[in-house]
């Protein structure tokens, strides 16, 4: 690994982490299986797949910046009935920037429709262990590992 493209994820807050910046991530589940989106050519995570998630923008909360872009990235609006969960939040230290991470899951009975942003080419609804086969963003299998931990939908389980 490219040592610059670095990444370093803890559970608790690091000894001289100074946040610059935020993120939501939606790991949407329905019928035993994860929504991941596969990025776009031209951006930066072109190829690799991710939850959706993005930036909190000033004055949002973590779960108005999921709401958004939720909506944004795949045009699912979260009606009654839907109740996103707040699991955990991680400090992630990435080259010069260190930012939150807020995991929320986002439960629905049935998959919902998806209509994609520009800045994804396709989308695939997977096993949390075929998940773990697919070319990931930088740090996502830790994460995806966390998220496995903690998950009410998922019993707590290891993926290899």
């Amino acid at each position: 690994m490219n040592p610059e493209r670095k990444i370093r994820i803890f559970d608790t807050r690091p000894e001289g982490f100074e946040e610059t910046a935020a993120v939501a991530a939606a790991h949407v589940v329905s019928d035993g299986k994860l929504l991941l989106l596969e990025g776009a050519e031209g951006k930066g995570k072109a190829g690799f797949f991710a939850p959706p998630a993005g930036k909190m923008e000033v004055g949002e909360t973590p779960l108005e910046t999921l709401e958004r872009e939720l909506f944004e990235e795949t045009g699912i609006r979260l009606v009654n009935g839907v109740c996103p969960r707040l699991l955990f939040t991680l400090y992630i230290s990435k080259r010069d920037i260190d930012y939150l991470y807020h995991c929320f899951e986002v439960p629905f009975l049935k998959p919902p429709s998806i209509t994609l942003s520009p800045e994804h080419r396709s989308y695939r609804w997977e096993t949390p262990e075929a998940s773990a086969h697919l070319p990931l963003i930088e740090g996502g299998k830790v994460i995806l590992e966390r998220y496995l931990r903690c998950s009410p939908a998922f019993s707590p389980r290891e993926i290899g």
